[in-house]
């Protein structure tokens, strides 16, 4: 494990690390916390802000997969604040389901997988975390996307939807 990949890294791409990790590593707390109180609250605002940052920011990382420079990838930034849309929409008017199933999907989906998808060889998270070691990066994606998908089999698509 070196971090001289992320170090080395355009500043659009440190930037979107870092707030990705924070969504990475606030998402659990804001989501699974048994507690709706003030800590949930702040926690949320945080993670939110931190996802439509990463989202965003994430918006501005050439993708080499097209000659418009986006990817497939993008598409789950996309679907990230879209989601947040409909997530922050749905608890201001009250409808706390909608909410909780559409944050919980937007991590498992769109933050979680989006993080998986870094695994892939070349990537700066592959390079940082797993260096030489492509067969794990792509052990990775496969379990994440498992995990990502295998509850909405499960419930008919039900579980985690973005409106």
């Amino acid at each position: 494990m070196t971090l001289d990949p992320v170090l080395t890294a355009s500043p659009a791409i440190q930037i979107h690390i870092a707030l990705a990790s924070i969504a990475l590593f606030l998402g659990p707390v804001a989501l699974w916390r048994r507690r709706r109180d003030l800590v949930h609250r702040v926690v949320g605002y945080v993670w939110v802000l931190s996802l439509a940052g990463a989202a965003v920011g994430s918006l501005a990382i050439p993708s080499h997969f097209t000659p418009i420079g986006l990817g497939p990838i993008h598409l789950l930034s996309v679907y990230a604040l879209w989601g947040l849309v409909v997530a922050m929409s749905a608890i201001w008017r009250g409808d706390v389901k909608t909410h909780r199933l559409t944050m919980q999907g937007i991590y498992v989906r769109g933050v979680a997988l989006a993080g998986a998808f870094n695994f892939q060889p070349g990537r700066t998270m592959q390079q940082a975390l797993i260096p030489g070691a492509e067969p794990v990066g792509y052990a990775i994606i496969a379990a994440v996307l498992v995990w990502a998908f295998l509850p909405l089999l499960r419930t008919g698509g039900d579980s985690g939807r973005v409106a």
